[in-house]
């Protein structure tokens, strides 16, 4: 038996931009949970500024949907999602490591060491949290 998830998707995404980023984790993706996707800052570069990294396992739809014009999904019937936030953290996806402080940078298939060294961004110790 093969999983329809087939990708690892790599996000790092910029502690201000975390709450119209988890509008767009949330159209994308299958539930109300993913409106929490990005809740957890531990990463910062070399000028302070702090990250989120997230690795999904994603199906192949999702990414399809990501860089599509967004529709709300069935299961959002209260909707909890804002599409227009979603719209603009979909407006700043990118697929290098570049700008990070402004955009939402992306990688499949990478692992989050490497995502790291390639970003040049380091682990927040605890007491900084």
């Amino acid at each position: 038996m093969t999983s329809e998830y087939t990708s690892d998707l790599l996000v790092i995404c910029p502690e201000s931009k975390s709450d119209i980023a988890n509008h767009l984790a949330a159209a994308i993706g299958e539930s109300s949970e993913d409106l929490t996707t990005f809740d957890n800052t531990a990463f910062k570069d070399g000028l302070g500024n702090k990250y989120h990294i997230v690795i999904a396992r994603v199906k192949p739809v999702a990414l399809d949907k990501a860089g599509n014009v967004l529709v709300r999904p069935s299961w959002d019937a209260d909707s909890d999602i804002d599409l227009v936030k979603a719209g603009e953290a979909q407006a700043l996806i990118q697929w290098d490591f570049n700008d990070l402080p402004n955009k939402l940078s992306c990688a499949i298939d990478m692992t989050m060491i490497d995502a790291m060294t390639s970003a040049g961004l380091s682990i927040i110790p605890m007491e900084e949290i």
